[in-house]
């Protein structure tokens, strides 16, 4: 068989399997006629390729012709990782499926070809609608403005966000009275909370399933987007440091170090931080900076750690296995990590003068926009700490309001200080997230 029959194979074949799989819409809404390269990236598993499919059905229903529409999956073992294969690929497609005009070509994990950056951006002045995928660091926005020339809009794609979490297990809330609306939503929540977003692991029914699902999700990053993606020669010191850190609240290089040299383990800063980046390019690790004016202070606390997806961190970590408040926070991370503009605003934790901590400081052009405190606990205690800590943030910022989202129906605006508190419930606080970003605070 040569190159174009090849070609014509794979291409047929995918084609079958884009058209018959059954897709679940997500909120990611990526544009039918692009004006620049569109970059789909995240971590593995989260649903890149379903959203590729999603796309086809769209530009189907738009009017596309479905021969112009070409999805191809790089990972096939049949496809040839050499650059002569993208070279036939546009002269195959035309002989064998015979398009007019401009095609649309989505291009999952195209990455695995060498020089693919140039043929890309090649079909790209030649006028063809392109679509990328993949969940390696080559995709990742800092990387794509170099390989494609500023001629690419990245779109970053996280496990499902609760609502689309309800969509996905055919949530019909419409018709219920309010309380019981609100026992079902929180219903829901407990199972979100406890295993996640992943788009597969919603749709299995087992508990048992879903955990040893999500531990050879981990398995599967640890591997191909951490170890091989970036070359590690220590599989085993990766692996302990890895699972140091998801059992950890705070990052610091001395802190791991010393850590690591308590069990006998010998290494240097300089390894540490080479497997914490190389951890933190397979989109399962975040890091948060403290915000300060100072840039001597954000460099001398630590970061706090956060994953990509709760569910999976459970799974896999042992302190944060039982703890219903660690999933939260982490959840309600990645809720504001998917809705800021990341072009304008950044997320922070903050220290207040007398050393309180707020979970989060939404930062907008260097200027503090929104706190909020979260709280598994409704216990008037732990109340009082955490509205402590954000009236102290609040008078320091001169803000006049912060939010406390809370795992109970309590929603209320406590006025104190000529400050406002604003309590949120978890379920409407995730439904809502981007809303309650915006300035001022929706009523």
């Amino acid at each position: 068989m040569n190159i174009s029959e090849l070609i014509y194979e794979i291409v047929s074949f995918w084609k079958n399997v884009a058209l018959n799989a059954n897709v679940i819409p997500r909120e990611v809404n990526l544009p039918l006629e692009p004006k620049n390269i569109i970059v789909l990236t995240g971590g593995r598993r989260v649903g890149k390729t379903y959203i590729l499919y999603d796309l086809i059905r769209k530009l189907l229903a738009n009017g596309v012709d479905e021969n112009k529409i070409f999805y191809i999956n790089f990972e096939d073992e049949r496809v040839i990782p050499q650059t002569e294969f993208l070279t036939k690929l546009i002269p195959t497609l035309i002989e064998k499926f015979v398009p007019n005009g401009r095609l649309y070509l989505l291009l999952d994990e195209i990455h695995r070809i060498p020089r693919w950056e140039s043929w890309v951006h090649r079909q790209y002045e030649r006028g063809h609608f392109i679509y990328i995928s993949g969940s390696t660091t080559q995709l990742q926005p800092h990387n794509m403005g170099v390989a494609l020339r500023g001629r690419s809009t990245t779109y970053v794609v996280y496990p499902l966000s609760f609502k689309e979490f309800l969509n996905f297990k055919k949530a019909d809330l419409k018709n219920l009275p309010v309380e019981e609306k609100r026992g079902v939503l929180k219903g829901y929540l407990n199972e979100y909370l406890t295993y996640g977003g992943y788009p597969e692991i919603t749709l299995l029914q087992k508990p048992v399933e879903k955990i040893s699902r999500l531990q050879e999700y981990f398995r599967a990053i640890f591997y191909r987007d951490i170890i091989e993606a970036n070359r590690i020669e220590n599989e085993a010191l990766m692996e302990v440091i890895l699972k140091i850190l998801m059992n950890s609240i705070y990052f610091g290089s001395t802190k791991l170090y010393n850590t690591l040299k308590s069990i006998g383990i010998s290494t240097s800063k300089s390894t540490i931080m080479t497997y914490k980046r190389a951890i933190e390019s397979s989109y399962l690790m975040f890091q948060l900076e403290l915000f300060s004016y100072k840039i001597k202070d954000r460099l001398r606390y630590p970061k706090k750690i956060y994953f990509l997806d709760h569910g999976m961190r459970r799974a896999i970590s042992a302190s944060y296995s039982n703890s219903q408040t660690k999933a939260l926070e982490n959840a309600i991370f990645i809720a504001l990590q998917r809705n800021i503009n990341p072009v304008l605003e950044k997320i922070y934790y903050y220290k207040t003068a007398g050393n309180y901590e707020v979970d989060f400081v939404i930062v907008e052009n260097t200027k503090p926009k929104k706190l909020i405190q979260v709280t598994y606990t409704h216990e008037e205690k732990v109340l009082k700490r955490e509205e402590r800590a954000l009236l102290k943030a609040m008078k320091e910022f001169q803000m006049r309001e912060g939010y406390i989202v809370t795992n109970t129906d309590y929603e209320h605006k406590k006025e104190k200080n000529e400050k406002i508190i604003r309590y949120i419930p978890t379920w409407k606080f995730l439904l809502k997230t981007k809303n309650y970003l915006q300035h001022p605070t929706p009523k």
